[in-house]
C-alpha cells in the first residue's frame, strides 16, 4: 500500500509513472469496451444490426491505439519539434476538408469526419494533439519576457484557426477545449499573469459571442437552464441521462440492465457514456472511475514536473490539462450543470479518433518519462522542477 500511495507523492520516480500511465489507460479503454457494449448490445439487436458491430469497431481503434501509444512510448516530444509545422499545416488543411461538398462526411447535419464506410477520422481530435505539440515547441523556445505578438500571439492566432475551422462543422463543445488547451499551455510554459488575464478575458468573451450567435446554439443553453421544461424535445437526451441516475442509486442496476442499455439515452455509447456507467455501476461505480480520471491527470502533472526539458515540460502540461478539461465537460454535461456540448468522455466513449489521439498523446508523455529514466541512468545530474521550467 505504501508502495502505491508513493506513485502520487513527491517520492514517484519515472518509472513509475511511466508504467502506471499504461495500466490507467488498458484499464479506461477496457472499461470503456464493457460501458459500450453495454449500451449498444439491445439496441443493435433490436433493430436488426449486428449485435457485436459497435464493440468489433471500437476493439480495432483500440487494438490501433494501444500499439501506438507503446510506438510513440520510445518518442519524447522534444524529437518532433521540426515535425511540428508540417503536422499543423496538415492538420488544418484537413479541418478545411471536412467541410468541402462530397470530402467531407456528414453525420446528424455535422460535417466532422473523413475516410469512407467505417473507417472514419475526425481531424478536429487531432487537432488537439498537433496544437499542445506545436505551443510546447513555439513557447519553450522562446522566453516569457518576449512581447505578446511575438510569443503568445502565435500560439493564439492558431488555436484561433482551428477553432473557427471546427465551429462550421458546427462542433462548439470541441471548438472551445482547444481554446481550453491552448490557454494551458500558455500557463504551462510560463506566460506572464498580466497577459493570461487579458486572454482569459477575451475568450470568455468570444465563447459567448458564438454560443448566441445561432438560434440552435441558443436554444441549447435555454434547454440546459430549463431542462424539464423541455424533456420531451431538445433537453429529452439530458432528462433521461439524469433519470438514469435516478435509478441507480449507490450500486448501480448492472450492467446491461437498466434503460440506458435499450435506447432511452440516445446515442448513449458516445457522449453521454457516463450515464451508462451511473446507472450500471451506481454512485460508487461512477465516483470510482472519476477516481481514476483525477489519478490519470495527476500522474500527468508529476510527469511534467520530471521532464529533461522545457518542452518536454509543458508538452505534459498541456496533456494533463486536456484530460481533465474533457472529463469535465462531458460528465458536467451528462449531469446537467454544462450545456451539452458533444465532447466525448476520453478513453471510454466509443469514437476511434478520439480513443487513438489520447492513446498516441499519452504515449509521448511515456516517451518523456523514458528519457528521462535513460538520463538517470546515465548518470546525468537530475534537473528540479524549476530548472525545468525556467
Amino acid at each position: 500500500m505504501k508502495g502505491k500511495l508513493r506513485l502520487f507523492s513527491a517520492n514517484s520516480t519515472e518509472l513509475d509513472i511511466y508504467r502506471a500511465v499504461f495500466w490507467i489507460a488498458l484499464f479506461l479503454v477496457g472499461f470503456g469496451l464493457v460501458m459500450v457494449f453495454s449500451a449498444t448490445y439491445f439496441v443493435s439487436v433490436a433493430n436488426s444490426y449486428k449485435p457485436y458491430s459497435a464493440i468489433t469497431h471500437q476493439v480495432m481503434w483500440i487494438v490501433i491505439g494501444l500499439f501506438l501509444m507503446v510506438l510513440f512510448s520510445k518518442i519524447s516530444p522534444s524529437r518532433l519539434t521540426k515535425l511540428a509545422p508540417v503536422l499543423l499545416l496538415a492538420t488544418i488543411a484537413a479541418l478545411g476538408a471536412v467541410l468541402v461538398p462530397g470530402v467531407g462526411q456528414s453525420v446528424y447535419g455535422s460535417s466532422r469526419w473523413l475516410g469512407f464506410g467505417s473507417l472514419q477520422v475526425q481531424p478536429s481530435e487531432s487537432a488537439k494533439l498537433v496544437l499542445v505539440l506545436f505551443a510546447s515547441s513555439l513557447l519553450s523556445r522562446r522566453d516569457s519576457s518576449l512581447p505578446f505578438r511575438q510569443r503568445s500571439l502565435p500560439v493564439l492566432v492558431v488555436a484561433a484557426l482551428m477553432s473557427g475551422l471546427i465551429v462550421i462543422e458546427p462542433d462548439l463543445g470541441t471548438s472551445a477545449l482547444v481554446g481550453v488547451i491552448a490557454f494551458a499551455v500558455l500557463i504551462g510554459s510560463g506566460t506572464r499573469s498580466k497577459e493570461l488575464y487579458l486572454i482569459a478575458g477575451g475568450g470568455v468573451l468570444s465563447a459567448a459571442a458564438l454560443a448566441v450567435a445561432k438560434p440552435y446554439r441558443v436554444q441549447r443553453i435555454l434547454a440546459f437552464l430549463h431542462p424539464w421544461t423541455n424533456r420531451h424535445t431538445s433537453s429529452y437526451q439530458e432528462v433521461q441521462a439524469l433519470a438514469a441516475f435516478a435509478t441507480a442509486h449507490l450500486t448501480g442496476v448492472g450492467v446491461g440492465v437498466g434503460q440506458s442499455s435499450y435506447n432511452f439515452v440516445p446515442n448513449a455509447q458516445t457522449d453521454f457514456i457516463f450515464a451508462v456507467i451511473g446507472q450500471n455501476l451506481g454512485l460508487i461505480g461512477a465516483l470510482f472511475v472519476l477516481l481514476v480520471f483525477v489519478a490519470l491527470v495527476v500522474l500527468l502533472f508529476r510527469a511534467s514536473t520530471l521532464a529533461t526539458n522545457k518542452m518536454d515540460a509543458v508538452f505534459c502540461y498541456g496533456v494533463a490539462f486536456w484530460v481533465g478539461a474533457q472529463v469535465f465537460l462531458n460528465v458536467g454535461a451528462v449531469e446537467g450543470l454544462l450545456p451539452v456540448t458533444g465532447v466525448p468522455l476520453p478513453l471510454v466513449s466509443a469514437g476511434g479518433s478520439s480513443t487513438v489521439i489520447l492513446l498516441v498523446a499519452l504515449g509521448l508523455v511515456r516517451g518523456s518519462l523514458a528519457k528521462a529514466v535513460r538520463k538517470n541512468q546515465s548518470g546525468s545530474p537530475r534537473k528540479t522542477t524549476a530548472e525545468v521550467t525556467q
